[in-house]
This record gives C-alpha cells, structure tokens and sequence, in this order.
C-alpha cells in the first residue's frame, strides 16, 4: 500500500485541531465539577436520616428483635405520611436509638402489679360481700322467725304458771289437771329445746357474718397498704417522660412502655424530633406530635395534617439556581433520555426542587 504523505496545510489543520480539542478538555474537565455540583442534600428531607441501634435492656417487655421492628413500623408511619424515604437504618449512622432502664419502667411494672391486685381484692371483695350480704339477709329473716317463737313460748309459759298458781290456790291439782300440767310442761321444754338451737344455730350464722366481715377489712387493708406503700415510694400520679431526642449526642432514648403499640408511638414522636421539628403540635391530641400521649390512634398512627405541617417547616422546598437546575438535569437525566431543547428552557428559569 502507498503512503500519500499529508500536505503541509492539511498537517496545520489537524494541529489545530487537536490542540482545540486540548483546550476544550481542559476547560470542560476544570469547570465540570463546579458546574455539576449540587448542594448537600438534607438528611431527613432531601436524603434519608440515618439512624442505628443500641442495647435494649432485656428488662424491658420487649426484646431487641420485637424492638426494632417496632423502630421500623414507627420510620414507615413518616414515610408513608410524607410519601418518601426519609429514614433508614444505617449501622455506621449517628443517631442511635436505645433503652435506659430507671423507675420510670419499674413504675410501670409496679402499677401493673398493683393494679392486678386490686382487680383481684374487687372481685374477692364482691364475693365476700355478696355472700355476707345473703347471709345476713337470712339471719335477720330466721332472728325475725325466732322472735316470734320466743314470743309465743313465753305467752304458753305464762300460762303454763296461771294454771300451776290457780291449781296450788284451790289446794291441789285433780288426775286430768296434773296430766294437762305434764303435758303443757313437756310441751314447753321441748320448744325451749328448740329455741336452744335456733339461737345456737343464730349464732353460728353470726359467727360466719364476723369472719366474712374480718376477711373483707383485712383484704382492704392490704390493698389500702400497697396503695399507700406505692404512694411512698412513687408519690403522687404525674406524667413522665416515656422518651427523650438528644441532639448534641444524637439519640433517641426509651424509658418506658407497656406494649408495642405505645411504644410504636412514641417512637414516631420522638423520630420525628430527630427529623428536626423541635416544637409540639398544640391544638390537635390526635396529631403524633402532640405533646401528650393522649387522642392519637395508638393501633393504627398515621401523620395529621398539624404533623405535616411542622414537617414542611424544617424540610420547605429549595429553589435552585440556573447552574443547579442544569446539573441536576445533567446528573439524574439518562443520556438517552436527555433533550437539548429541554436543557435550554431549563437556562431561562429557577425552578423548585
């Protein structure tokens, strides 16, 4: 094959060339990280919050497996209300989230067990004071049959001593009075036998009312003592907090819960703190920044509109100047996908990000 050599102005052409080509590497390779250059994403609102986990005190009702999961459910009651990732666990993040184990749980566990003591103490009272209740109800109806009894006893026995004291004044009693006499007297003795074991009987059912009745003030004594013991050692009923956002070492902090689904909640609330909302919602008890457990649906949390407003607060829309309305085209736009017509409305305007 036959080499034509290239022609002087051919050999310039190609020179210049390459050296624009030199030139337009240099200034594109310089200027392409300043023009591709976004700004940091906000965590929480442009990128997710990272967040990891501590030790879960086995003490607690939960354990760390049934924990977590709980985290989880409380990250997706925000992302499902705001409709984005804007949590994730990540082991290398800052923000931890743990358990402390002080008396605001021993509380909890405290109250349980008095509360169930209690419930116990009212059923036992109930029965008690059902069966002293019948008790006494037949006491007073067989003392009622009794009286009446006595009563008419002692009206045969008055007679009985007429008709013995008549007799004695007419000098003695004929074979058919002193029959009539044993008669009346054996009569009598028997009843009195009878009264006899009424009243013993009676007595045996006062017996049972007086051990009911001890057996009910000593089971309201021991309650009354808990109660007391309880107030001692706890004071008086006040709210305390369940858990706590720490920003200067990022964590969330557990100190208290009965069940998942309290526990749910309060994690919400306190992740969202860790979002950056800093203040409560004031004027809505079912919202789950509300500064209180109290109005919010604790099986089924979802985001209230006062939530979403304090959301937007912290994370509001960034408006984006023409250089990073260009790069974030150029960086997230496929290049099969990109229009050039497209990039030159994007260098008229701002636009919202």
């Amino acid at each position: 094959m036959r080499i034509v050599p290239k022609r002087p102005h051919e050999l310039a052409r190609l020179v210049s060339l390459l050296l624009l080509g030199a030139v337009v590497v240099f200034f594109v390779s310089g200027l392409m990280p300043a023009l591709l250059h976004l700004p940091d994403p906000r965590p929480g609102c442009d990128a997710p919050l990272g967040y990891r986990f501590g030790e879960v005190d086995p003490r607690f009702p939960l354990g760390e497996r049934d924990f977590m999961s709980a985290v989880r459910e409380a990250e997706a009651v925000w992302e499902i209300g705001i409709g984005r990732d804007i949590l994730r666990h990540d082991p290398t993040a800052e923000l931890i989230v743990t358990t402390e184990f002080d008396e605001r749980q021993k509380m909890t566990y405290d109250t349980r067990e008095l509360e169930s003591r209690i419930a116990e103490y009212e059923k036992t009272a109930e029965t008690l004071s059902g069966n002293y209740d019948t008790l006494k109800v037949r006491y007073e109806r067989d003392t009622a049959v009794l009286e009446r009894r006595v009563a008419d006893f002692e009206g045969d026995l008055r007679e009985y001593n007429r008709k013995v004291g008549r007799i004695n004044m007419q000098g003695g009693a004929t074979e058919e009075e002193y029959e009539e006499l044993e008669d009346m007297q054996e009569d009598l003795e028997d009843e009195q036998d009878a009264i006899e074991k009424e009243v013993e009987q009676l007595n045996g059912v006062v017996a049972k009312l007086n051990a009911l009745a001890g057996r009910i003030n000593t089971e309201t004594a021991t309650v009354n003592e808990r109660v007391a013991s309880f107030r001692e050692t706890y004071g008086e009923p006040q709210p305390f907090i369940q858990g706590l956002y720490d920003s200067e070492d990022p964590s969330i902090t557990i100190f208290q819960f009965e069940r998942r689904e309290d526990l749910r909640l309060v994690l919400a609330h306190e992740l969202g703190h860790a979002l950056g909302i800093d203040g409560h919602v004031h004027d809505d008890p079912t919202a789950i920044m509300y500064g209180l457990m109290d109005g919010q649906d604790i099986m089924n949390p979802v985001l209230k509109i006062a939530d979403l407003a304090l959301y937007t607060d912290i994370c509001p829309e960034q408006t984006l100047t023409r250089r990073e309305t260009i790069a974030e085209y150029l960086i997230h736009t496929p290049w099969k996908d990109m229009r050039f017509p497209t990039l030159y409305l994007l260098l008229g305007d701002r636009v919202e990000r």
